[in-house]
């Protein structure tokens, strides 16, 4: 029978009645869902998997979902922004079924109801408040739907999560069933050791796949960008709908901004990114998804599967960091034919060209086959944010180390040891009291300040003051604390893909109103590039030495001068080590990704410096003298810096923190492969390819 025939004939109709067959992974997951245990749904973006997740789950529990006073359904997803998105385009279907559906989330609580939604769409963040403070709401909880499993795998707020699900099952006394979706998972064994350790979990795939047309587009300015958007245009029917994605959030605001002043697109040019309001980001996606010919320029926010309308032209500006990047921001377009049109382009100030031409040369030919992913990481972090979490749950009373040991042990790496190294250290740091006679801890001053702050239930890394800007009575984001000292009244400044003009400034508020006067300031963002996937980097030296670099890249003059630049690696071996000398400096192309090759800079010592594809010294390298070991080099790993680790990480005691950083550099085999590969490299000096920045 036809598996939508397995669900409810009301459900079935609900979710699926305007179709007149279910997706490939959706009548895969109905029958796996129903049979009650976990199941992961690896299918790819528009595949429809909410709904392979959520029918199956409503029909299941819908006699509980009828009768319950309170939440029968979890659904978490990562971002408030998602949280609402799913909300809406889950109410209708819910809404025929007479089932109650809401958000619980920092902005918004429909917890707050008489009647409390049965199906509830929330965050980690939000599922540790409930289970800290109403925890009574959750006792019929059947079963948690964790969308975008991918962007919380291996992350502090996804052992949040995690260790969450396992809390919500010892309150309520039963075993929830747990669905996860994902577009972009290369080994879901790993990723649910790191969720579920030891669980057992059925896995529905959707193996179709869409053709991928693209053209790489080298040094150009926003004004071409601009200029060739205003070209294509016409091919579309005088109808185009373009999602550029850019890597930071002042890149989005200037480039934005470039596109409404040289483009015919004008005011129908919006930015979207995380510095910007609630209501300036709903405006955005609003107006995106009803214009049929606009142009919206987002970072990371708009990777996930928020409505915005069908997308003509995808634009990636900048090389993408790897490959589950790059097929979520591609995904986003064409879900109305089987090929995703894709325009990479190359900025004219990038000053390391090379790595950018090879960046996305190289996650076109990783996405046509199976990627390495790094092992579940062993997370300490959030395990200490939530032995906190369940102090303050605990009003006031002392928890028994042995019911924390019980609850963390289900993860290898969160044993006894470590538990009571996390429990000690929190007293030490006056966040926890011991009993005096017991083994167990209450919540000290420490532990009631960081409830106060609101950040007991955060795995966010530590963020810089942020200042609302307001322009009238508008409220358009934050900037953060760091720009106050280059900020004046009248001065000029671009945001949200505007100039603006300060009219006051506060140390709590700053207004500004709308202006076509020339720039003055240049807003600051905190906060670290995210890094090159090394296999990426590892690929890139596979491709340089192949000799096939500029197969695809437009025009043909450009592509010629990186054919040139690359040349002198074709047909060298996999175990040579390429260097020239720049000044009193050698450039060495280790191509081992920027951590690698900061760790072995830092073992060089003297200044030497690292990019993703090189390290540059002064003092001699010879390859055979690195330590034969990842362990060995641990000493001279890059600790994250304070703002970019959580308050949590902050707390742990430093051998915990060290592992930590250890970890993902110990299990990703990458790192041990290029380790073997620069020991056994003999040195070649070559010359400095002078086409492209290096």
């Amino acid at each position: 029978m036809p598996r939508s025939e397995l669900l409810d004939r009301s459900v079935a109709q609900a979710f699926f009645g305007a179709f007149k067959e279910l997706h490939p992974a959706q009548a895969a997951a109905v029958p796996a869902i129903l049979a009650g245990g976990d199941a992961i749904i690896l299918a790819g973006t528009g595949s429809g998997k909410t709904e392979a997740a959520i029918a199956p789950l409503v029909s299941k529990y819908l006699s509980e979902l009828q009768t319950s006073p309170s939440p029968v359904i979890l659904y978490i997803a990562p971002t408030r922004a998602l949280v609402n998105d799913i909300f809406r385009r889950l109410e209708p279907a819910l809404d025929r079924l007479s089932i109650r559906v809401g958000v619980r989330h920092g902005e918004l609580n429909h917890l707050d109801r008489v009647n409390k939604p049965v199906v509830l769409i929330t965050t980690p963040e939000s599922l540790d408040v409930m289970l800290s403070k109403r925890r009574e709401l959750l006792l019929e909880v059947r079963a948690v739907i964790i969308d975008e499993a991918h962007l919380l795998y291996n992350t502090q707020r996804g052992l949040q999560l995690a260790i969450l699900i396992e809390r919500l099952q010892s309150w309520s006394g039963r075993e929830v069933q747990v669905a996860a979706m994902s577009a972009t998972v290369a080994d879901y064994e790993a990723l649910w050791a790191f969720y579920r350790p030891s669980a057992q979990v059925v896995v529905v795939r959707d193996q179709s796949q869409r053709s991928i047309e693209r053209v790489i587009r080298i040094g150009w300015s926003p004004a071409q960008l601009a200029s060739d958007l205003d070209r294509l245009t016409p091919a579309t029917g005088g109808h185009l709908k373009a999602l550029v994605f850019a890597d930071s959030r002042k890149t989005c605001d200037k480039l934005a901004a470039a596109l409404r002043e040289n483009s015919s697109f004008g005011d129908r040019v919006f930015a979207h990114h995380s510095s910007l309001s609630k209501q300036e980001r709903l405006r955005t996606e609003k107006f995106f998804a009803e214009f049929n010919s606009a142009v919206c320029v987002a970072t990371s926010t708009l990777e996930l599967g928020i409505d915005i309308g069908d997308i003509d032209l995808v634009v990636l500006w900048g090389h993408p960091v790897g490959w589950e990047s790059f097929l979520q921001r591609i995904g986003r377009g064409n879900r109305r034919t089987s090929k995703t049109v894709v325009l990479c382009v190359i900025p004219d100030d990038e000053s390391h060209l090379a790595a950018h031409v090879l960046g996305f040369q190289t996650v076109l030919e990783q996405v046509a086959y199976a990627v390495e992913s790094p092992a579940a990481s062993d997370i300490f972090g959030a395990a200490c944010q939530q032995i906190v979490s369940l102090s303050v749950a605990s009003s006031g009373k002392f928890t028994a180390i042995r019911d924390v040991e019980s609850l963390l042990g289900r993860w290898p790496h969160l044993d006894r040891e470590a538990t009571r190294q996390m429990v000690e250290e929190l007293v030490s740091e006056g966040v926890l009291v011991k009993h005096p006679v017991k083994s167990a801890f209450g919540p000290s001053e420490g532990a009631y300040a960081l409830e106060d702050d609101l950040v007991v239930w955060s795995n966010f890394p530590v963020a810089a003051r942020e200042v609302p800007v307001y322009e009238g009575s508008h409220h358009l984001g934050h900037l953060q604390g760091q720009n106050f000292a280059r900020l004046e009244v009248g001065a000029v400044f671009t945001f949200a893909g505007n100039r603006y003009v300060v009219l006051s400034l506060r140390r709590d508020l700053v207004t500004v109103a709308r202006t076509t006067r020339p720039l003055t300031t240049e807003i600051k963002y905190s906060g670290a590039a995210a890094p090159l996937d090394p296999t990426l980097v590892e690929s890139m030296w596979q491709l340089v030495r192949s000799g096939d670099v500029a197969a695809d890249v437009l025009p043909t003059s450009a592509g010629s001068a990186i054919a040139g630049a690359t040349s002198v690696f074709r047909g060298m071996s996999e175990r040579t080590l390429p260097y020239w000398s720049e000044g009193t400096d050698n450039c060495y192309l280790t191509f081992g990704g920027i951590l690698l090759n900061t760790t072995i800079a830092n073992w060089l010592g003297d200044g030497a410096r690292a990019t993703e594809i090189s390290v540059r010294s002064g003092t001699a390298f010879d390859p055979a003298r690195l330590p034969a070991t990842i362990d060995a080099l641990g000493p001279h790993l890059p600790i994250p810096r304070d703002e970019v680790q959580t308050v949590f990480q902050q707390l742990l005691p430093p051998t915990l923190l060290h592992r930590e950083a250890m970890d993902s550099w110990v299990k990703l085999p990458v790192y041990r492969r290029a380790l073997d590969r620069l020991r056994a490299s003999r040195l070649v000096e070559v010359v400095r390819p002078t086409s492209l920045a290096w």
